[in-house]
């Protein structure tokens, strides 16, 4: 069982967290470089598991938020010139992302590049769940 270690000043737990570059991901990052401007996430037409975890893109640096000129949030995101890199096979990214409270601290694993992770044939829970068959066990 691992130890947990808790700061001494603030009482939260020093951790840091793995995150895997995924076909989820990588297929959100795909659909967001189809737009020129930055564009909220409700325009990309992706699953809820996606949404969720699409700001883990980051820690690889492949997207960012769009930002106002008084630095306020526009609730956009943009691909980085990396990520835009990444999706045409110029360059690979590490499979795994080490972060500790939001900010990258280690990319390790395997590197891959955009068509070794991206499935076009990418489905959701939906999309499965349509392709279900009732189970005939046989006795």
């Amino acid at each position: 069982m691992k130890q947990v270690v808790i700061c001494e000043c603030c009482g939260a737990k020093v951790v840091e967290y793995k995150h895997v570059l995924n076909k989820g991901l990588v297929d959100a990052l795909f659909r967001l470089s189809k737009h020129i401007v930055p564009m909220p996430l409700t325009e990309l037409d992706i699953t809820r598991n996606q949404w969720t975890n699409f700001q883990k893109l980051r820690y690889w640096g492949l997207v960012d938020k769009a930002i106002h000129a008084d630095g306020t949030g526009t609730g956009c995101w943009f691909v980085t010139w990396k990520g835009r890199e990444f999706i045409a096979n110029e360059i690979p990214m590490k499979n795994n992302a080490w972060t500790f409270r939001g900010i990258t601290t280690n990319l390790d694993g395997k590197e891959m590049y955009f068509n070794d992770i991206y499935d076009p044939l990418y489905r959701d829970r939906v999309e499965y769940a349509k392709d279900a068959r009732t189970h005939h066990a046989d006795n």
